[in-house]
């Protein structure tokens, strides 16, 4: 634990959340302000992956004079359903009261830092981190003998003020691939395809205007491999196409976008299944992009994979490859075929779930882009 800074008055006016002094011991108040080192130090917002220091500014008051005083500061990480971790609890930290202000309290405002970094990858992408401080009192003042000390007040045990809480940026990606019409991920083994990658992007507590980048890959892996096994996947996959570091600027919660690889001779990888992945990235200033989220890289969301099919001799090359039932992604799909001696019987119902941001066309570099 490092103390920051140590002030004798109020220098944090934002500080309001006080509450009532308890009317069974002398009376007091602590209010306080958690952030990420700012130097307004008011900016409770850090990018999910991010080692930083937290920080934890704590006012406290008294108007009765001559009564040591300790209290200790804990940090927490909270998940969405609630579950606490304990993250780190700083040194007994010891004051005394001395000449009141002309409000009739006495000030100590102390600045608390993480003694190390915290590593939040560490922890859920979507959980949030805050801060809770105990308030102590002396009650024995024999010199010769071990202090005893009364827990005086608790402040916010449960994470409800939202001065004192963390919260994460960050952003994730859903996919769908396909050949061309949105959902077909199977394909005539031999015939040029166009691969269909359609890219859905949220952004949580991200700003708009923040500076943003994606890349695509498609992989191929031996039809062999068992593609449930990530470690036979990782060992034997090979990149024959990707584009890097495509730009985009913030601007909806939710921005879609469409990468087409277009004319993939299958004939060159006879035995081979093909998926995609996906890299995000933020713009740091003053330096490289850095990663924000790796989306199917082990090729486990099988929304992503793109499928061989043996063509039968009596199958004409131009004709439609029988669909199959989908997996998970973007869009949800009921479909029901029969091959029967060549011929193809299919009946599809189809219901699309798409969440869609406004859809806009531009152009960037050579390529169109939706988003």
């Amino acid at each position: 634990m490092e103390i920051i800074s140590k002030f004798y008055l109020c220098l944090f006016g934002t500080l309001t959340n006080i509450p009532e002094p308890d009317p069974e011991l002398p009376r007091f108040r602590i209010s306080t302000q958690a952030h990420v080192g700012d130097e307004n130090r008011n900016y409770q917002y850090f990018w999910w992956g991010d080692s930083l220091y937290m920080y934890d500014v704590v006012e406290v008051c008294k108007v009765e004079t001559g009564i040591p005083m300790r209290f200790r500061a804990e940090l927490w990480n909270r998940t969405t359903d609630g579950e606490l971790t304990a993250v780190y609890a700083s040194e007994y930290i010891h004051f005394e009261v001395g000449e009141l202000e002309e409000d009739d309290c006495f000030r100590y405002t102390f600045e608390i830092r993480t003694t190390t970094q915290i590593d939040t990858s560490e922890f859920a992408r979507d959980s949030e981190f805050f801060w809770s401080e105990t308030l102590y009192l002396q009650t024995t003042d024999d010199e010769d003998e071990e202090p005893e000390w009364e827990e005086g007040y608790k402040h916010n045990p449960e994470g409800d003020d939202p001065n004192q809480t963390l919260f994460p940026r960050y952003a994730t990606i859903a996919t769908q691939a396909h050949t061309g019409d949105g959902t077909q991920q199977l394909f005539w083994q031999g015939n040029n395809i166009n691969a269909h990658d359609i890219i859905e992007i949220t952004h949580v507590n991200v700003p708009n205007g923040t500076e943003m980048y994606y890349s695509v890959f498609l992989w191929a892996v031996p039809t062999g491999v068992d593609m449930d096994d990530v470690e036979a996947v990782m060992e034997n996959k090979i990149l024959i196409r990707y584009r890097l570091h495509i730009p985009y600027t913030v601007e909806n919660v939710v921005i879609t976008f469409v990468e087409i690889f277009e004319d993939i001779d299958t004939s060159e990888w006879d035995g081979y299944e093909l998926f995609f992945s996906e890299n995000l990235y933020r713009q740091v200033e003053d330096d490289e992009p850095r990663l924000v989220y790796e989306h199917n890289k082990d090729s486990q969301d099988l929304n992503q994979r793109l499928t061989p099919v043996p063509r039968p001799t009596n199958v004409p090359e131009d004709s439609p490859v029988p669909p199959r039932l989908p997996q998970t992604g973007i869009a949800n799909r009921t479909i029901l075929f029969v091959v029967l001696g060549g011929m193809v019987i299919a009946t599809t119902c189809v219901v699309i779930k798409a969440k869609r941001s406004k859809v806009s066309r531009i152009t960037i570099g050579n390529k169109d882009k939706i988003e």
